[in-house]
């Protein structure tokens, strides 16, 4: 049987901006889904199971300025 090559996920670079925020300023996910404008159940799968390129870019940028995030870093990000 020949072996298998597993590929490591590529990681994504906005969500590990949003939670070093989160966690640096102590924000519940509540509170994060409160930023966002989202209910806590839409907001934990987006966080959870889709990918940030899956998400519309205003709702990207709306998060970034709620939690301070200047755009030049989102940029890079993306």
């Amino acid at each position: 049987m020949p072996r298998v090559k597993l590929a490591v996920p590529e990681v994504d670079k906005v969500k590990g901006l949003f939670f070093e925020r989160q966690k640096a300023l102590g924000y519940s996910e509540a509170k994060m889904a409160a930023l966002s404008g989202y209910s806590p159940a839409t907001y934990r799968t987006m966080i959870r199971h889709r990918r940030t390129s899956e998400w519309k870019l205003c709702d990207i940028l709306k998060l970034a300025k709620a939690l301070g995030i200047p755009k030049d870093e989102i940029r890079a990000a993306i």
